[in-house]
């Protein structure tokens, strides 16, 4: 079947700082991680084809065929916490919904509150926050512009850790504005006044 995903291209722009472009790919349902390896092979075939760079394309997500696109995945790059403890973006996003009549009304972790509306910006939030806090592998992100998320249905889901990556690595070409991720309300306040780009 076809499946409907997006590339998200970081900007020089910390205002508009992130370019998204639909793109299709033929998509195997299955549980077996060759299944899921393969899917990841024919989105980035479609990549290539649209001319985008091997060498800056970065697939984040658990079955990268890049180790640092492995390791940035929600499900690996981990929050470290008050208590000491380490946990996964993924995690504390789901810990973090606060639901009201089948519908998520806040999002609430520890003293760190958000609405649910824009309804990007928690996730986004939590994940560029992990990567501010990690910073070991900015020198590494600095050398992609593009990124995709093999498991990111764009028909379905809002939330994908490949448009949070794009968000940030604007932010490293921008470094006065990484102090936002030391504040929670300066964050809302920035992300509610951007812009995501559509090619």
């Amino acid at each position: 079947m076809i499946r409907n995903t997006k590339i998200y291209t970081s900007t020089d722009d910390i205002w508009t700082p992130a370019i998204e472009e639909d793109i299709a790919f033929s998509f195997t349902y299955g549980t077996y991680r060759s299944t899921k390896i393969n899917n990841m092979k024919v989105l980035k075939k479609e990549a290539l084809d649209k001319e985008y760079r091997e060498s800056e394309l970065l697939e984040i997500s658990t079955v990268s065929d890049n180790k640092f696109g492995n390791m940035l995945s929600a499900l690996n790059l981990n929050i470290k916490l008050k208590s000491g403890r380490e946990m996964s973006v993924e995690n504390i996003y789901q810990l973090s919904k606060k639901p009201n009549k089948g519908h998520i009304e806040y999002f609430e972790f520890g003293p760190t509150r958000f609405s649910n509306e824009p309804k990007t910006m928690y996730y986004d939030y939590l994940y560029m926050l992990a990567l501010y806090t990690h910073k070991e592998y900015w020198e590494y992100l600095e050398n992609y512009k593009y990124f995709t998320d093999v498991f990111f249905n764009s028909c379905k889901q809002i939330n994908t850790q490949a448009r949070a990556a794009a968000i940030f690595k604007t932010f490293l070409g921008n470094t006065d504005f990484l102090e936002i991720m030391e504040n929670s309300k300066d964050f809302k306040d920035y992300y509610k006044k951007i812009k995501i780009l559509h090619k």
